[in-house]
């Protein structure tokens, strides 16, 4: 690919892929540290289809005792889905599992994205949070 073809700044990449169509790409966390909730930059889209993948980890504290450590995923205050796993014990970091969300009613303009915790699931500057967004903009399909 040339370097004409590639544009890259601040976690920002966008491929051409020889025709009109492009995909950006927005790092938006990486490895951001808690505790949650976390806000992102403001980022750019165009009005295409949006793919957003998340992944994150946290804990349950003694008192909450054993069960689910999740997180919520909102854009622009917008609720869109959320990162989950069951831990078995209590006072120990673990992994959610990862998600990836397709996002259709998202829309051109600048937005934010953040991170916050469900009741019961705790988060300490020892968990860390990723988020990268891709999207398609395929000229015609954009209104």
């Amino acid at each position: 690919m040339s370097k004409a073809m590639r544009e890259r700044t601040k976690g920002v990449r966008r491929v051409s892929f020889g025709t009109d169509a492009t995909l950006t790409v927005h790092q938006l966390f990486e490895n951001a540290a808690g505790p949650l909730p976390i806000s992102s930059g403001t980022f750019h889209t165009d009005g295409g289809a949006f793919l957003l993948s998340v992944s994150g980890s946290g804990y349950r504290a003694t008192a909450n005792g054993a069960g689910s450590v999740a997180f919520d995923i909102y854009i622009d205050g917008n609720y869109y889905g959320w990162s989950q796993v069951c831990s078995n014990n209590t006072e120990s970091h673990v992994a959610t599992v990862p998600v990836t969300l397709l996002i259709q009613d998202l829309g051109a303009g600048d937005h934010v994205l953040t991170l916050d915790a469900e009741d019961l699931t705790t988060t300490d500057e020892n968990d860390l949070f990723n988020a990268t967004a891709e999207e398609y903009v395929i000229p015609g399909t954009v209104s």
